[in-house]
């Protein structure tokens, strides 16, 4: 027979009632919208044999032209829950866990053939649905068998459009991994291609084997990273995780190479990648999502090899950053004061130091972030990260120590020894800004709690110095030691020119208070101390000097 015209959303109808009930439910849930013209079908042979699996006993064909399709090959939970509740094992849901929503195939073209138990859609065009811009080149899908308990549904398709519209909705497709995609910003166009494996009675035990070709696009992981630009390569996904082939770009203002490959699914989720590269000042300056990195990029020129390593484990992400630093100028506050030819290592690393087990699973609660600089420093911290945020517990810092000097973490609080032979105060604090000002004081003088950026300064500190900036004025031979509350520093130093207690608060107009033993001072300031004495008498050792 011949058909001129056909509703696609019937064909369901048409289907031998041999095939099992939850096979003809999932073609009716599937097929919600569509016309077919020039519809073929035959059916020759004993109707006790349909649908004729065995050629020999018969025939049973229909084949449309089809156009407009709505094609859901995942329909929606709630269609096929009825259908499949029976059929799928309890352990095969994830418990608790939302069914995904797969975004279905829309204005579709091709043929769409029944013959014999078996269902096949090739040679269709059309676009995805909830991303009209995404263009479905060529898709295929089969049911081989749907006369079978545990009929087998498989689809592939060929796609291009743009890349933020397939990450933002096509998320199921990437299994567990799509977490992780749908928070990726991205631009440009870029070539996908999928494959899935979907069984019937078992949709949540999808495979899925798809790619995206990536074509000069950008992207940025996460709000807090600076962005990949011209990125080429390919992306595979698979419903456990992912892998990198060939994957270029420029990131940092120099061209980077990453590999690697990650698991998302199961108890134990990981991800491990590698990275080589050449930064440039000035591209390390246009990192505006790490201002730290920016100020400092600005006292910067040339540009520097890097190798990096980036792995995440249980949900802690864990790094390494290496580089020589030569071919990059620095001209910051001494010690960091080096030419283009000249090394300085820098390694930066991060790692899990402590985990815990909470509902059943390793969750990481400790952590270690160090970083060492050729031979001019080193710092390290450890902290707790069993929160939103990343809470130091204590650290160290030397710099310029000789050999056998350290710089011991504490048990509590950070700890910095420093011996150099210039510390320009002012210097420092226009680089790093105005870090411990962000904990404001509340009223009455009194300090409130530290936020997260301020426990990484000192909380005690031991400085030795030829020569020391601050508050304007050159101290010499200085040895100073004190502590940190808040944004207050107290203080014993002794200078050639000063001996006593100080107090500096760098939110105050960068004044420093000092109760003095001795002073030093020029023929040409001894008119103002003498009023000062004047105005307040005493002994000299019981005097409030104000240094502006």
């Amino acid at each position: 027979g011949k058909l001129t015209r056909a509703d696609g959303t019937r064909v369901f109808r048409y289907l031998p009632l041999e095939i099992p009930q939850h096979t003809r439910d999932y073609v009716r849930d599937a097929v919600t919208k569509g016309t077919a013209s020039s519809v073929d079908f035959r059916v020759r042979g004993d109707l006790h044999d349909m649908p004729f699996m065995d050629p020999k006993q018969g025939e049973f064909r229909i084949a449309a032209k089809v156009a407009d399709v709505n094609y859901a090959y995942v329909p929606p939970a709630s269609a096929i829950a009825a259908s499949t509740a029976s059929k799928a094992p309890a352990s095969a849901a994830r418990a608790g866990a939302p069914a995904p929503v797969w975004p279905a195939l829309t204005g579709l073209s091709g043929e769409l053939v029944f013959e014999r138990a078996g269902m096949l859609v090739r040679n269709a065009r059309g676009r995805l649905a909830g991303a009209t811009g995404i263009e479905v080149s060529k898709a295929e899908a089969q049911i081989a068998d749907m006369s079978h308990h545990a009929a087998l549904l498989r689809v592939d398709a060929q796609a291009k459009g743009p890349l933020a519209e397939l990450l933002r909705v096509g998320a199921p497709l990437a299994g567990e991994t799509g977490e992780v995609l749908s928070r990726v910003r991205a631009t440009g166009t870029a070539d996908y291609r999928l494959h899935l494996e979907l069984p019937l009675a078992a949709l949540e035990a999808a495979k899925v084997q798809a790619s995206i070709a990536l074509t000069d696009n950008e992207l940025q992981l996460v709000p807090e990273a600076p962005s990949f630009a011209h990125a080429k390569g390919v992306v595979g996904f698979t419903e456990t995780g992912f892998s990198l082939a060939g994957v270029s770009a420029r990131l940092l203002g120099g061209e980077v190479r990453v590999e690697g490959r990650g698991r998302f699914a199961g108890p134990g989720r990981e991800v491990a990648l590698k990275a080589q590269g050449t930064a440039t000042a000035e591209g390390l300056r246009a990192a505006r999502e790490a201002e730290w990195l920016a100020r400092i990029a600005a006292k910067a020129s040339g540009s520097t090899p890097y190798a990096a390593t980036f792995s995440m484990r249980d949900g802690a992400p864990e790094f390494l950053l290496t580089s020589t630093l030569q071919g990059l100028a620095l001209q910051l506050p001494a010690p960091l004061v080096k030419a283009a030819d000249e090394q300085m290592p820098l390694r930066i690393e991060k790692k899990v130091l402590q985990r815990e087990t909470r509902a059943g699973a390793a969750v990481a609660v400790q952590d270690q972030l160090s970083m060492e600089l050729g031979r001019i420093g080193a710092a390290q911290y450890v902290r707790d990260i069993s929160g939103a945020e990343a809470r130091v517990l204590r650290g160290s810092i030397g710099i310029g120590l000789a050999a056998g000097e350290a710089a011991p973490v504490p048990d509590k609080g950070v700890l910095a020894n420093v011996n150099v032979a210039k510390l320009d105060m002012p210097a420092w604090q226009a680089l790093v800004g105005d870090t411990a000002s962000s904990a404001p004081e509340a009223a009455g003088g009194a300090e409130r709690p530290e936020d997260a950026a301020t426990g990484y300064l000192p909380t005690r500190i031991a400085v030795r110095a030829q020569e020391l900036g601050i508050a304007g004025r050159t101290l010499h031979n200085v040895v100073l030691g004190g502590t940190r509350d808040g944004a207050l520093w107290r203080a014993n130093i002794d200078a050639t020119e000063l001996s006593g207690y100080a107090e500096y608060r760098h939110t105050q107009a960068g004044r420093l208070y000092a109760r003095l033993a001795r002073l030093k001072i020029a023929p040409t300031e001894a008119r103002q101390v003498e009023t000062l004495l004047d105005e307040q008498p005493g002994t000299l050792p019981a005097l409030d000097i104000v240094i502006d």
